[in-house]
């Protein structure tokens, strides 16, 4: 089976996401080919949790067009997603839908709006969401080029780390960034050490980073409902939220804004630090006909 489909960008966003937020179909007026030729990769799922397999292939720089041969013969696919890259940057994912639905044109649209940096996270939000993390007091956060840095101290234990923040680009919709881990300084001394090690304090920070990536993630969700009511979209809160369900965001690079450095506790310094670049793409999923 080979499976046919095109890349197009949006080129009048009012009218392409008001026939998506109708249900009806764009018209042709409101996007136009790629003119940029990018890698299209199909990922199957088999029942067998964790196998997988994937095909890819390049889309025409001339009209957006691209054909993919179909999955290996005798490898059962239950599931399929679609994945759309410019060099080493991720434009597009869909989540995983009925690998029925492969047997119609696979048509894909991309738009990358403008968003005001105003728009971007501050320091408070990072502090709020990191709050709670099991942090000492009097940790302080510095945002640098490689991402964050943490230091902070609490009864004979000192720990220093960074943690690096780039694009989710897994086919789970609902996660827009990543928190890692990003080189570790822990010294635990007396008494500090009498309850933990400094593995100890590692798996903690592991473990609250985890934590934290969730709310880092609702926060930027809230960033994005927010740029879509404001100019030029001016979406009301529902019908944001209502397209935020029928496209997919996808992050091509996440900026730090300003070196700065504040306290943990402070939860409302207005200092704008992450801004993330969003590009939508339609549709989210493909259902079988």
């Amino acid at each position: 089976m080979s499976i046919k489909g095109q890349v197009n960008l949006v080129t009048d966003p009012t009218s392409f996401f008001t026939s998506v937020l109708s249900g009806a179909t764009p018209q042709p007026a409101s996007w136009k080919p790629s003119p940029l030729s990018f890698v299209v990769t199909l990922v199957g799922a088999s029942p067998v949790p964790g196998l997988t397999s994937s095909i890819a292939t390049n889309s025409s720089d001339v009209d957006g067009t691209f054909v993919l041969t179909g999955f290996p013969p005798g490898l059962l696919i239950e599931s399929a997603a679609i994945s759309l890259k410019l060099g080493h940057t991720q434009f597009l994912r869909t989540e995983f839908f009925n690998v029925n639905a492969l047997n119609q044109p696979i048509n894909l649209f991309l738009y990358q709006p403008r968003v005001p940096t105003s728009n971007a996270i501050t320091a408070g939000q990072i502090s709020e969401n990191l709050k709670g993390s099991g942090l000492p007091g009097n940790t302080k956060l510095t945002s640098n080029a490689s991402g964050l840095s943490v230091e902070g101290s609490k009864k004979g234990a000192d720990i220093q780390f960074g943690v690096s923040i780039v694009p989710d680009t897994s086919f789970n919709l609902s996660l827009f960034v990543d928190l890692a881990l990003n080189g570790w300084n822990i010294h635990v001394g007396w008494p500090a050490d009498l309850c933990e090690s400094a593995n100890d304090v590692l798996k903690t920070i592991r473990k609250s980073l985890q934590t934290s990536g969730t709310s880092v993630n609702a926060a930027v969700l809230s960033n994005i409902e927010s740029a879509l009511t404001s100019s030029p979209q001016n979406l009301s809160s529902e019908l944001a939220a209502t397209l935020l369900g029928l496209i997919s965001t996808q992050f091509t690079s996440v900026t730090i804004l300003n070196n700065y450095t504040w306290p943990l506790k402070d939860t409302t310094d207005g200092t704008l630090i992450l801004f993330a670049q969003p590009v939508f793409g339609f549709p989210r999923r493909f259902d079988a006909k």
